[in-house]
């Protein structure tokens, strides 16, 4: 299994970054950083993620490139979705979240599971 932990690493010392958790298309945890917490928030990543594989299947639409939801307490959660891998991204209130798209996307489209 490929090791994630740089990219993983990287996002995780991005100010404002709270949590990396890194998907596989099936909703598998390859990685994550940060602080753990109770929001469960990998199995919510897991669920937009394969939820909006098979929507696209369905509607035969295009792969998004990204999600974003404002939770209850003002943290948002960016959602990149890659070819292989998507990774959910907690971030602080406040933090510009464009930002991180923008230096993340690629990297996390460009992921592989297998060398």
């Amino acid at each position: 299994m490929p090791d994630f932990s740089h990219i993983l690493d990287t996002i995780y010392s991005t100010p404002g970054v709270i949590r990396v958790v890194l998907l596989d298309t099936r909703g598998f945890i390859r990685g994550q950083a940060g602080e753990d917490n109770e929001k469960k928030l990998a199995d919510y990543i897991s669920f937009i993620s394969v939820t909006s594989a098979q929507v696209r299947n369905y509607l035969s639409i295009s792969l998004p490139h990204n999600a974003r939801i404002t939770l209850s307490d003002g943290q948002t959660l960016v959602i990149l979705f890659g070819e292989e891998l998507t990774a959910g991204i907690l971030l602080q209130q406040d933090t510009e979240y464009l930002d991180i798209i923008d230096k993340y996307a690629s990297a996390i489209n460009e992921l592989k599971l297998t060398k």
